[in-house]
């Protein structure tokens, strides 16, 4: 009797592979955050800065002259608070490190319990969010963003349970904390959670109208509080409008590109990760082909909603509000993020949807691994150069005394670089006067007018003028000769005296005299 062998693939616990693999994209998470010497990003620097003015503020008179605590209902609380806490006891790098290391870890693994929730354990292809954790968004510091993350997946599986057993106290009461949670995480991603919530329940009971009315009641007592926050911000913080960019509207092409080249895993040079993130857009375009053509074209049973599809139709909403909204400074960013949540929702919609296809499953963790193996080795070497600089500003803190006042110049071309100086005031009692995050007033400090009155003058008559303690220069040092930047050279040459200068000359200190002349 012939005796034939299986085939390879079909002897392979398929669940248990992409598990493996899952697993060891999650070690890669880890070596990723904690190789380089600083994980910097471009707003990293004012997030450990201002987390570390939260411990100090209370008891400093010189933090209270140029700060105010925001009201309660600000968004973007949480992370901040999280890092405060973290400096009390870490270096700053590893607090940050740390917090960055919650991000990496539980929101893929919350968004794979998630898939388990609503495909009955079978998580196969969830590998598919790893290409969203090293994100844009992530390497410029948006970490608030990708932090609420974590907690709309927790609401995804809150949901689930919900809707399958009925509003329980437990789980009510979960929903309702997560609800805080979300908000004081992001106020963007709270509002499409909410979306999210009574769309799927829409769909789970909507033929059941009765239902519909009453969990409609329950879900809008559970979210009121939460609702009345964000009205409160909404309409008490201003918002800077899309009209005060200076910028261009982005170009058709460039809009196309953030979903041809998988934009989201493109951060720090486009033409050179792209030939590594085109392949995710690729094996997305696949899986959905798939997952149309057996649901939609080739199925025999009744083809029923299920509450999973409202992603699909977020992900189709998303793409005509790209091309059809102006795209400059600040709705360039907006795009990044919308171009984000497209992803996630179709990354999430085909989790649900792709069943048990080997194949597919296979050429994922190939094109996944691939992926991520190939542009972690690009940003670990942008990172080490990135950290170098960072290094040298955080050694100018040395020099610069407890109860100051620094004026920042940046000379630099490079918009990572934008918040650096802010390396230098961390867990001091310091006043540095780039810092964005007081200025948009959505986050705990804002300023008061006292900072817009340093200046670098020798002008006697300028009675309203204060003086900084000291000046910190980044960037092109040789920029100050620019005719232009007169005032700053006379004031550098004839008030101060330069106490530090970086190695690569990157970063100088300059110590403004006791006595001006």
């Amino acid at each position: 009797m012939m005796c034939y062998r299986k085939n390879p693939i079909q002897r392979m616990n398929l669940t248990r592979l992409n598990f493996l693999f899952f697993c060891l994209l999650l070690l890669g998470n880890l070596i990723n955050i904690w190789s380089p010497v600083i994980y910097t990003t471009m707003d990293g620097p004012a997030h450990l800065y201002n987390a570390g003015l939260l411990n100090l503020f209370n008891s400093s008179d010189l933090l209270q002259d140029y700060y105010a605590s925001n009201v309660f209902y600000l968004p973007n609380y949480l992370p901040h608070y999280i890092l405060k806490y973290l400096l009390l006891v870490f270096d700053p790098f590893v607090a940050e490190k740390l917090f960055l290391s919650l991000i990496v870890i539980f929101l893929p693994l919350s968004f794979y319990f998630a898939v388990a929730v609503y495909t009955k354990s079978k998580q196969n292809f969830s590998i598919l969010i790893m290409s969203l954790v090293f994100s844009f968004l992530f390497n410029s510091g948006f970490f608030n963003f990708c932090f609420a993350f974590i907690f709309l997946n927790i609401q995804l599986i809150l949901l689930s349970s919900i809707f399958n057993n009925g509003f329980k106290i437990g789980s009510t009461l979960l929903l309702f904390l997560n609800s805080f949670v979300l908000f004081y995480s992001h106020p963007f991603v709270y509002l499409i959670s909410v979306a999210i919530t009574f769309l799927m329940m829409a769909v789970h009971y909507r033929s059941e109208f009765k239902k519909v009315f009453l969990n409609t009641f329950y879900l809008t007592l559970t979210f009121l509080p939460t609702l009345i926050l964000f009205y409160l911000f909404y309409t008490h913080i201003p918002i800077p409008p899309q009209s005060a960019s200076p910028d261009l509207d982005l170009s058709i092409q460039d809009k196309l590109g953030e979903f041809l080249y998988f934009a989201p895993a493109i951060t720090f040079v486009g033409q050179e990760e792209s030939q590594y993130s085109v392949w995710i857009s690729v094996l997305l375009l696949i899986l959905s082909l798939f997952v149309i053509i057996n649901r939609f074209v080739l199925a025999k049973t009744e083809r029923t909603l299920v509450p999973a599809d409202i992603f699909i139709f977020g992900a189709m909403l998303i793409v005509p509000i790209v091309f059809l909204t102006h795209n400059g400074i600040l709705g360039g960013l907006f795009t990044k993020r919308l171009s984000y949540l497209f992803f996630y929702f179709l990354i999430f919609w085909l989790c649900c949807n792709m069943g048990d296809s080997k194949g597919l499953l296979i050429l994922s963790i190939l094109v996944t691994t691939y992926s991520y193996y190939n542009l972690s080795l690009f940003r670990q070497n942008i990172l080490k150069d990135l950290s170098y600089n960072a290094k040298e500003v955080y050694q100018a803190a040395a020099f610069i005394q407890n109860k100051s006042v620094v004026y920042r110049v940046n000379y630099s071309n490079n918009y990572l670089f934008g918040h650096y100086s802010n390396y230098a005031g961390i867990n001091k009692e310091v006043v540095i006067t780039e810092n964005y995050e007081a200025i948009l007033r959505w986050f705990p400090l804002s300023w008061k007018d006292k900072v817009f009155q340093v200046k670098c003058t020798l002008d006697k008559n300028d009675t309203h003028a204060v003086i900084p303690n000291y000046v910190m220069i980044l960037g092109d040092q040789n920029e100050i000769n620019n005719p232009a930047n007169g005032e700053l050279k006379n004031f550098i040459d004839n008030g101060t005296f330069l106490c530090y200068q970086s190695k690569s000359n990157y970063c100088r200190l300059y110590k403004v005299l006791n006595t001006v002349p």
